[in-house]
């Protein structure tokens, strides 16, 4: 009786394929370690140009800024003046201008203003705001009331109607402003 048997198998046909993979990988190693060298040469130089071009920026900005803007004082100067033309002028017969800006104040972000009618002359508006709901314009009317510079304010008409499958309430106001 004769038993053969073989533990390990022939790896010589093995050899030469393992070798070739190694090449290769170390092949792509070195193209990979060439690419990453230049690529970072190349973020290297874009750097620096980027600072030089910062440098200059800042360099203009802290040349350029006693010619562009003016002192803190002139502008507080400045801002006085303003404010005191604008007194004067608001302070004239009815400003449309001063009045919008007086609503735009008190109206809610959840509010809309649908319509404006304003004579100046005799310093009255009559105004249609819409909203979600009545508690929005209600706060607004409050607020409105409470403004010392609108002598009269009348909730002239409460109406509903549907948008969107959504309920609006308008509220029609009637504002008449303090002369002063």
């Amino acid at each position: 009786m004769k038993i053969r048997t073989n533990f390990s198998t022939s790896s010589a046909g093995m050899v030469p394929r393992i070798m070739m993979i190694l090449w290769v990988a170390a092949l792509l190693a070195a193209l990979l370690i060439a690419w990453m060298a230049m690529q970072t040469s190349q973020l290297k130089q874009t750097k620096l140009d980027l600072e030089h071009q910062l440098s200059k920026l800042q360099n203009r900005h802290v040349a350029g800024i006693p010619k562009v803007f003016p002192r803190q004082e002139e502008l507080a100067t400045l801002k006085g003046r303003i404010a005191a033309i604008s007194s004067i002028s608001n302070n004239r017969e009815g400003s449309l201008s001063a009045f919008l800006r007086k609503i735009e104040l008190l109206l809610p972000d959840e509010a809309y203003l649908v319509t404006l009618h304003y004579k100046g002359d005799t310093r009255e508006a009559q105004i249609t705001a819409e909203a979600g709901s009545a508690k929005i314009l209600t706060g607004f009317l409050r607020d409105l009331e409470k403004e010392k510079e609108f002598l009269e304010v009348l909730l002239t008409k409460q109406s509903q109607r549907t948008l969107n499958d959504k309920q609006i309430v308008q509220f029609d106001l009637r504002i008449k402003e303090r002369l002063s």
